[in-house]
């Protein structure tokens, strides 16, 4: 259910570049998709949020969770 979810979020992100809840839905695939298992996806999902200017404040949580992450 969790891998779905995520992916589903993530893709949505993917898809959608001017748009300005792609940070937050990037955000939360990418927790989704590491509950379930899916380290690797996660962490891309993690670093496209952060990229994202359009929504600072879940750019700021996904570099912090790649930071928790990468230690």
């Amino acid at each position: 259910m969790y891998k779905r979810q995520g992916r589903l979020y993530a893709l949505t992100g993917t898809k959608t570049k001017n748009w300005d809840k792609r940070a937050e839905a990037l955000y939360k695939g990418g927790l989704l998709l590491y509950r379930s298992g899916r380290r690797e996806e996660a962490l891309k999902a993690f670093e496209q949020a952060a990229g994202d200017g359009n929504n600072l404040l879940y750019a700021e949580l996904a570099q912090k969770r790649l930071e928790q992450l990468k230690e």
